[in-house]
């Protein structure tokens, strides 16, 4: 009997606690597990790349790991591009800079009028020769220059 709960204690506690909770794997048509919005482990990738090499096409490689045509073309094709079977890295642009006196100068035309559109904004910054054609802001004036622009 103590043997018994004990194993169903740690039964219990196993389930709770050491499997991730919020990992949802899932089937593919294929019968192949993919847990959405993540990639492929690389041993997929490196699996694929030693079929391929062996002399499989798309579709039979894609068959024997259980994953989309896509995903093959898509390891195949970086594979033949840059020679490796990685992921590359992500990019993330950066954020324009607004520089102070960019921004004073929104604020200002902000106050006087306030339902001034972006895009006129930006022609005042090039007229009054406040900011360079190079560094002009985008179209849309960010939040933070609108919110702050309001309260002064």
């Amino acid at each position: 009997m103590c043997v018994f709960t004990v194993t169903v204690f740690l039964i219990i506690i196993f389930l709770l606690y050491l499997t991730p909770a919020d990992v949802q794997l899932r089937l593919n048509r294929y019968g192949g597990n993919f847990d959405n919005g993540r990639p492929l482990p690389a041993m997929y990738r490196e699996r694929v790349l030693d079929l391929y090499h062996d002399g499989f096409g798309h579709r039979q490689v894609a068959r024997e790991i259980r994953s989309s045509p896509g995903f093959v073309q898509k390891v195949v094709d970086r594979y033949n591009v840059q020679n490796t079977s990685l992921r590359g890295e992500r990019v993330d642009f950066p954020k324009p800079k607004i520089d102070k006196n960019v921004l004073e100068y929104i604020k200002v035309q902000k106050l006087t009028k306030p339902s001034i559109y972006s895009s006129e904004i930006q022609q005042r910054l090039l007229l009054d020769g406040v900011v360079h054609p190079a560094n002009l802001p985008s179209v849309n004036i960010p939040r933070s220059v609108k919110s702050s622009a309001k309260i002064l």
